[in-house]
């Protein structure tokens, strides 16, 4: 919990980053941001294979299932997308999942150009949960977003 802490945490208070964002949908929310991927410590971006650079941004995806009584719970995912330029280049995704402790998110890192601005489609399939075993309801991020490297 702690290394996924100090990655969101770098992550949010990043000044390329901007602020949490979060979709909910049926019984789920997802928080998603993307930053450059040199606002991450040396110590973290070893831990999990990302590459610290200006020209390279890393996207994070959370997906919670949340409770009545208010509480959340981390839950497993099947998470794809895409990023788009302005030019209209298509960028696949393919995210990784990381799992510390009970907390689970997903991770894709990707090369960026100054002032570049992408567009991001992703798609949220949370996993069928083991008591309900139905499919749960999909959700969709779409977001768009500048990056600068200088």
């Amino acid at each position: 919990m702690k290394r996924f802490l100090t990655l969101f945490t770098l992550a949010l208070l990043s000044t390329s980053a901007l602020a949490e964002q979060s979709i909910t949908f049926g019984n789920y929310t997802a928080h998603y941001n993307a930053f450059r991927s040199d606002d991450i410590s040396a110590d973290v971006a070893r831990r999990h294979g990302i590459i610290r650079s200006s020209h390279r941004a890393v996207l994070n995806v959370t997906v919670l299932r949340n409770h009545a009584d208010g509480s959340t719970t981390p839950v497993a995912a099947r998470i794809q997308g895409s990023a788009t330029n302005l030019n209209g280049q298509l960028n696949t995704l393919h995210f990784f999942p990381v799992r510390e402790q009970e907390t689970i998110y997903y991770l894709d890192q990707f090369r960026i150009d100054d002032h570049e601005t992408l567009r991001f489609h992703i798609e949220v399939q949370p996993e069928p949960s083991v008591s309900s075993g139905t499919e749960p309801t999909p959700g969709v991020i779409q977001f768009t977003q500048n990056f600068y490297t200088g």
